[in-house]
């Protein structure tokens, strides 16, 4: 999950922040002791953000969400296309919060959106213009988060 979350595309190695942090970790701590804590340190320092959200519930927490996730595509102007999402996460707190990679299918081939983040129970509807008419819209097509995903 934390690869997922640390993904960047704009990167020439898009999987750079998670290979630099897992080098980190086992170089920093190669035959010393490391907590949960110093782990979380270098996680954050390669993100370059807080991840406190995530190792409280993924680690400290025990909740684990399922979804519900329904997409409709129309024309929209100038040949792109509009794609409409609902997302509804279940079965977790109104605090838990969590980010999931959204993929088109276009020729035959997934192509990365983004991270779609959802906080509590309530569905989160919204849109976005995309260049192109994909084929099918895929949230985490590789299984990469803990949940049950139904689409």
């Amino acid at each position: 999950m934390l690869r997922v979350l640390m993904y960047d595309p704009q990167l020439k190695n898009p999987d750079g922040r998670f290979i630099a942090t897992m080098h980190e970790f086992i170089s920093t701590f190669a035959g010393k002791s490391a907590s949960t804590e110093d782990f979380r340190r270098i996680v954050e320092k390669n993100a370059g953000r807080s991840m406190e959200w995530f190792f409280n519930q993924w680690v400290y927490g025990s909740e684990t969400p399922s979804y519900d996730f329904r997409y409709q595509l129309a024309d929209a102007d100038g040949g792109q296309t509009k794609l409409s999402l609902t997302l509804t996460q279940k079965e977790v707190s109104e605090s838990f919060r969590m980010q999931l990679p959204l993929y088109v299918v276009v020729g035959g081939q997934n192509r990365y959106l983004g991270l779609v983040g959802i906080t509590g129970t309530k569905p989160l509807k919204t849109s976005i213009k995309l260049p192109m008419r994909p084929e099918k819209v895929l949230l985490d097509p590789d299984r990469s988060i803990l949940a049950e995903i139904r689409q």
